[in-house]
């Protein structure tokens, strides 16, 4: 649905603003050259996948963690680890609104605070642990 129906730009379609400005479509190489030798793509790509392998390598083991930690039988400690996934249906989304409205308040450097703080507040607890 977003990608029939949304928008690319707030004043409307990227196709309708290229006709506008008179700008030919780019090639594939050329963007491809453009996205792999831009910094901030590489910066971001390296935060996500911090996140998502230590997410992965915690839902990998948070069950036998909570079958040895606390006893309780398999069938539960699988559900509570399933449960830890299940968070995600909830914590993405948050973080996506939480950047929008960072965004609409300060701009890009609000979303950059907002992802900073909330990944260092994440590190600090998992020193907790």
């Amino acid at each position: 649905m977003v990608l029939a129906y949304g928008q690319d730009l707030p004043s409307g379609s990227y196709k309708d603003f290229r006709k506008a400005i008179g700008k030919p479509k780019d090639s594939f190489s050329e963007m491809l050259y453009n996205g792999l030798t831009n910094y901030r793509g590489w910066i971001l790509a390296l935060t996500y996948g911090y996140c998502f392998g230590s997410e992965l390598s915690t839902d990998n083991i948070i069950a036998q963690y909570f079958y040895d930690r606390f006893g309780v039988n398999l069938q539960v400690a699988g559900m509570i680890a399933a449960s830890v996934g299940l968070a995600n249906l909830f914590s993405r989304p948050m973080g996506g609104a939480l950047s929008d409205k960072m965004g609409r308040r300060l701009g890009m450097r609000g979303r950059l605070w907002g992802l900073w703080s909330v990944q260092t507040v994440a590190g600090l607890l998992g020193c907790l642990v």
